[in-house]
């Protein structure tokens, strides 16, 4: 099992261009370029972010308990909201044989209108999913995991992963 991270890139964009992928990495002045045959893996994982929810009751919903509704109108139950909730980032690695460091991408900053034009949606898992669609077609030979292939079959997605460094390891332990 890996424990040292490797060097790592941040995608920002991809832009399918025939035969090759342009690559915009966070920090590099110049993007990178990939063919098919390069790519030696397409993965991905769901982060979960549990966000806290405030303890207080915001005033108006205090202001429409049950007493204030006229008695045909009351709810007749009325549930408590979760404490927490949780929302899931995705993230993909594209493994490049000619490149020591690994590719990411987290949808939270990855721009899917540059990268997929009209055929991107308003919400994060169609348009990773679509990416993913165009990739493995662009990549036919390029391994994927459970995850990219439930992603794009449509079926249930492996549990999420902890953190950013569990999903690099997973990588890095693949690529050995």
């Amino acid at each position: 099992m890996v424990s040292t991270l490797p060097p790592h890139a941040r995608i920002t964009a991809i832009q399918f261009r025939g035969e090759s992928l342009q690559i915009t990495i966070s920090g590099h002045p110049v993007d990178a370029f990939a063919r098919p045959e390069s790519v030696r893996a397409v993965l991905g994982c769901t982060l979960a972010d549990e966000i806290t929810l405030p303890d207080t009751v915001p005033l108006g919903i205090q202001l429409l308990n049950a007493a204030t509704w006229p008695r045909r109108l009351r709810p007749h139950n009325i549930a408590t909201a979760p404490d927490q909730i949780e929302d899931l980032s995705f993230v993909l690695a594209i493994d490049v044989r000619d490149s020591d460091e690994l590719w990411y991408l987290m949808t939270e900053s990855f721009d899917f209108r540059k990268s997929l034009g009209a055929e991107a949606a308003h919400t994060k898992e169609p348009n990773v999913r679509t990416l993913l669609e165009r990739l493995t077609r662009f990549a036919p030979g390029a391994t994927r995991d459970a995850f990219v292939d439930a992603l794009i079959e449509r079926s249930a997605l492996p549990p999420p992963l902890e953190s950013l460094n569990e999903f690099f390891r997973y990588v890095m332990n693949r690529r050995a």
